[in-house]
């Protein structure tokens, strides 16, 4: 019965992860909209020293390579997604400790939520479970963590322009 839904489901997953690299590729756009306080904490998350804006934004440049090769893991490659996964999680974890603007903080862990749940879907798709329904979700899922990069990218250009 799996090996008839096979085909099907490596269709949909290439579809998708076509369309989700092609949204990449064309950046970020304007559809992140930047925290309200940002403005008023701009001169606190200079001011507090780690944990910058600057400090963040070359880890989440790295994060967002990682986070695009997943979209070409998704169709064939579970393992890899699961394990460029894992390293975007340390990766966060450690950002996440080093964050000490509020508002800053606020769109890590965000993301870290984000990162979090795509994680557990991918590793349910490796060992066999959730089938065609966590594939799908693997790739809302991935939506939601670029969306979540792409909101912490506009907060952090909103802080050094």
């Amino acid at each position: 019965m799996l090996s008839s839904r096979l085909p099907k489901l490596a269709a949909i997953c290439a579809f998708a992860a076509i369309a989700l690299t092609g949204c990449s590729a064309a950046g970020s756009g304007g559809a992140a909209t930047p925290s309200p306080t940002a403005a008023a904490s701009a001169e606190s998350t200079t001011a507090e020293g780690g944990g910058t804006c600057a400090d963040v934004q070359a880890e989440i440049d790295s994060i967002r390579t990682s986070v695009e090769s997943i979209s070409t893991q998704v169709p064939g490659d579970i393992p890899g997604a699961v394990a460029t996964l894992a390293t975007i999680g340390t990766s966060l974890t450690t950002l996440q400790e080093s964050v000490t603007d509020p508002d800053l903080k606020t769109h890590v862990d965000t993301l870290v939520t984000e990162v979090t749940e795509l994680q557990a879907t991918a590793g349910e798709l490796a060992n066999g479970e959730g089938g065609f329904a966590a594939a799908a979700s693997i790739l809302t899922q991935l939506g939601e963590v670029e969306s979540a990069l792409s909101s912490l990218t506009a907060y952090c250009e909103l802080q050094t322009s």
